[in-house]
């Protein structure tokens, strides 16, 4: 059975949606690992992206004290702020997925690493 990382399928459709890709981060820590998958994936396409990341600390302090609905606000922010300026933008921790929803009108595509490693896992080609 092989094995995925749940964030793989998000940074290879982040690295194929276009040339600037923006990245939103609530911890510090998710930011080296999301980069270095990303700068992986580029050079598997032949690739080379620009990468600007956007840092939502007290995003992280919100979702820690169990404000799951003002830390997902604060992503959602952070990621309009971006939007405009880049051709994708990657939600680099799982647990921002919901804040997809109140993004769905923008013009840029914004990734969640779940969906799409389930996507992923269910289709023929990863098999």
């Amino acid at each position: 059975m092989p094995v995925v990382r749940v964030d793989r399928p998000m940074a290879r459709a982040a690295v194929r949606a276009g040339a600037r890709i923006g990245v939103i981060v609530a911890l510090e820590s998710t930011l080296e690992p999301t980069r270095a998958l990303l700068a992986a994936e580029a050079r598997r396409e032949g690739a080379s992206p620009t990468i600007i990341d956007v840092e939502v600390p007290d995003a992280w302090a919100a979702f820690e004290a169990g404000d799951h609905e003002d830390y997902l606000r604060q992503v959602a922010h952070a990621a309009r702020s971006i939007a405009d300026r880049v051709d994708v933008v990657v939600l680099a921790q799982a647990s921002m997925m919901g804040a997809t929803t109140t993004l769905s009108d923008l013009q840029t595509p914004v990734l969640a690493s779940p969906v799409l490693a389930v996507q992923h896992a269910l289709s023929p080609s990863s098999r």
